[in-house]
């Protein structure tokens, strides 16, 4: 049996095509595949299509403005912040706005990226304090923490997934700690903020999740 409309073979006995739902011939054409060629007119949608046209717009804005800030204020770097930016909302939209991973994902990407731009503006205006160190960086990491138990809770059915987001996140709020041991950071009573809601963390995912993490961890390591 063949599809005319479809240009594919049915292998049973049938009047109409699974597919389209017409008529059908009774021919079966041998050299014809039973899957339909990609038409050469496909276009892949929109979100493949994006990251080359934003990189590509993104990386020129970049080097304009790296040209100007070495002309105009080269002790300043305020080009380098703004690559950041542009680089962070490259993550925002395609990774969170677009993408079609879980929320977990999402919410831990969201927090190591903006992180990432503290330490960026943080290195550029190193005369103006350790704020960054200090109290936004431990902020952001026991809001990942709070951010993804919030999530886990609200979406019952797949708490479990959220595991292993979980663990990383709890691992993450020990930095705080770390940095006022190595003499980074100076604000004691923050640092042991973060340490406490990232060892509590890490303390109910293993006994809540422990075998689950277990999985997660033999498949990223193939065990």
């Amino acid at each position: 049996m063949y599809c005319d409309k479809c240009k594919v073979n049915i292998t049973y006995t049938t009047d109409t095509c699974p597919l389209c739902r017409g008529r059908i011939s009774d021919t079966l054409e041998l050299s014809s595949p039973n899957y339909p060629r990609r038409d050469s007119k496909f276009r892949f949608p929109l979100k493949y299509s994006f990251s080359r046209l934003y990189l590509t717009i993104a990386i020129f804005l970049y080097a304009l403005m790296l040209i100007l800030d070495l002309f105009i204020s080269p002790n300043y770097g305020w080009s380098h912040i703004a690559g950041i930016c542009l680089l962070y909302a490259y993550v925002l939209i395609r990774h969170t706005i677009i993408a079609n991973e879980g929320s977990a994902g999402k919410i831990l990407l969201q927090g190591i990226m903006v992180g990432f731009i503290v330490l960026v503006v943080q290195y550029f205006f190193h005369d103006r304090g350790n704020w960054g160190f200090n109290y936004v960086l431990p902020v952001i990491l026991m809001g990942n923490c709070v951010g993804l138990w919030l999530a886990s809770i609200i979406r019952k059915v797949r708490y479990g997934s959220y595991s292993f987001f979980l663990l990383i996140a709890g691992l993450l709020a020990l930095l705080p700690l770390l940095w006022y041991d190595l003499g980074i950071s100076n604000i004691v009573w923050l640092a042991i903020t973060c340490a406490v809601v990232g060892g509590l963390t890490i303390i109910l995912v293993l006994s809540i999740f422990g075998k689950r993490v277990w999985n997660e961890l033999k498949k990223i390591i193939h065990i």
